[in-house]
């Protein structure tokens, strides 16, 4: 036989032998091995097919009796995570948690509860159930925000003078003057570090002027309005801030009339004393 024709044969067996190979021609204790592996690092796909694959191969072995007890765990708790998973609720969390306290999805059931229990002290909204979430969770993914929603609930209004009103409006009016125009004077009106601006945190001048390029990036005309402004002067933890609401109305003009489009957009503007912004951000 030519040796172009025996190559393909040997490959063949190779692949074929590899497969075998991979789908796990495991000895008793290899595969018992692999079952305690992927328990301890919560695979759950590969545990299943491990578990599948030692029941099948090895009925009457040793820890036959074991892995058949595993498996039932599994697939009540595959049954019970499911469910929460499907439609998480700080009830069905907390079930889980108590039917499986080391169970494959333990992580991923305190990161709910964590989450679940942030959404239900924001639909609160009152002092107390933010208090409430940062005792019971000190190291919770929502801390930091609880407590600016804490600072947010407990500022109250102070009595501000015509011109400081004034004063507030112009700057707002000023800032998104310069954004429709693509001018650098917008960098006068802020001051950086901005805490959020448009969504992003911690802002530098430079990251203004980024978001401003790339709003003008698409050459597209556009022109902002602002209506319904509303100014309130705040003391929060004892510092003097002025909030500023209003609908931005983006418009835009294309060449084309019937393409036309108008978004809206309600933001809360923050400033500092010296009436200079130090956020701004869309509103829930």
């Amino acid at each position: 036989m030519k040796t172009y024709k025996i190559l393909p044969l040997l490959l063949l067996a190779a692949v074929c032998w590899s497969c075998k190979g991979y789908r796990g021609e495991y000895s008793e204790k290899e595969a018992w091995d692999r079952i305690s592996r992927f328990s301890l690092h919560g695979e759950v796909d590969s545990l299943t097919e491990a578990i599948d694959y030692y029941l099948d191969k090895y009925p009457e072995e040793l820890h036959a009796k074991q892995v058949e007890e595993l498996q039932n765990r599994l697939e009540r708790e595959l049954k019970d995570w499911r469910g929460v998973d499907k439609n998480p609720s700080i009830d069905k969390v907390n079930a889980y948690l108590h039917t499986h306290p080391d169970g494959m999805f333990r992580e991923k059931a305190l990161a709910y509860d964590d989450s679940l229990h942030y959404v239900a002290a924001h639909e609160e909204n009152t002092p107390e159930s933010y208090r409430e979430y940062m005792l019971n969770y000190p190291t919770g993914r929502f801390v930091e925000a609880a407590a600016k929603d804490l600072e947010a609930v407990e500022a109250h209004d102070i009595e501000m003078e015509e011109e400081e009103r004034e004063q507030v409006t112009d700057m707002v009016m000023a800032h998104f003057a310069a954004l429709q125009s693509n001018s650098e004077d917008i960098l006068t009106t802020v001051h950086t570090p901005l805490h959020i601006y448009m969504g992003k945190h911690d802002c530098t001048d430079d990251d203004v002027l980024n978001y401003m390029e790339h709003m003008h990036s698409d050459m597209k005309e556009k022109v902002l309005n602002l209506q319904d402004l509303n100014v309130r002067k705040l003391s929060t933890a004892g510092v003097t801030e002025y909030n500023a609401t209003f609908n931005l109305v983006e418009v835009i003009e294309p060449n084309d009339s019937a393409l036309r489009q108008v978004k809206n957009f309600p933001l809360l503007c923050v400033l500092n004393e010296n009436r200079e912004i130090t956020s701004i951000q869309r509103q829930r």
